[in-house]
């Protein structure tokens, strides 16, 4: 267990500043922000907190956030408003940067994830940015690269389901290992390949689509 005096945001002082970047390890910034808001908690809980916590940050969900925000500026008390992603769509963004160019008083808004980098310039230059070591993949991306078409569907196959030994599709692993070629895009900048493998981790998550087919088609494309 880290020591309280371990936590990033207790440098900040009191009142927090409007906004921060939380950025390369989300597991290391979801318990700084919870460490920080049970401190003195009479007086942090006394305020709204409200937590959200998804794959991608979709337009829908950040309107509901910034309604949510200029509602909550209207009582009293502090409002703290923890928002992890993996990705973000650039509407979101854009969307997004309206709260944080004019905060509400009283609004402390964390965003949490682990690549920074594909946030626009705009948004990150708003906050208050801290970054953590970020956690090492449990999978050889690497190997992935340099594996041949055969070799790549040999990795992946552990993530389907397969009838004869009895085996359920793992797409909360599959979701892991593609989360992490996406981080290995991120780490060497490679944004645009970054952009491109955010719609299939999405549709990883949903229970319709045919996670062999995705699997099949990274394996072709991904470079």
């Amino acid at each position: 267990m880290r020591e309280d005096s371990a936590n990033p945001l207790l440098a900040f002082g009191e009142p927090l500043p409007h906004g921060f970047l939380l950025a390369g390890n989300k597991d290391r910034a979801k318990q700084d922000i919870a460490t920080y808001l049970r401190i003195d908690g009479q007086t942090r809980r006394s305020g709204n907190v409200h937590y959200y916590d998804q794959s991608l940050l979709k337009i829908d969900r950040v309107r509901e956030i910034n309604t949510l925000v200029q509602k909550t500026s209207l009582g009293s008390g502090r409002s703290y408003f923890t928002i992890i992603f993996d990705h973000i769509t650039d509407e979101s963004q854009n969307a997004l940067l309206k709260t944080l160019e004019e905060p509400p008083v009283g609004t402390c808004m964390f965003l949490v994830t682990e690549h920074a980098d594909v946030l626009f310039d705009t948004v990150r230059s708003r906050l208050q940015r801290i970054e953590y070591e970020a956690p090492e993949s449990a999978y050889d991306i690497e190997a992935y690269f340099s594996a041949n078409y055969a070799e790549r569907l040999a990795i992946t196959e552990q993530f389907l389901a397969d009838s004869k030994k009895k085996r359920l599709a793992d797409r909360a692993g599959a979701g892991r290992f593609f989360k992490a070629l996406a981080r290995y895009y991120a780490d060497h900048d490679r944004y645009e390949e970054y952009r491109n493998i955010e719609p299939f981790i999405e549709f990883i998550e949903d229970s319709s689509s045919s996670l062999k087919y995705i699997t099949e088609y990274i394996a072709i494309t991904a470079r």
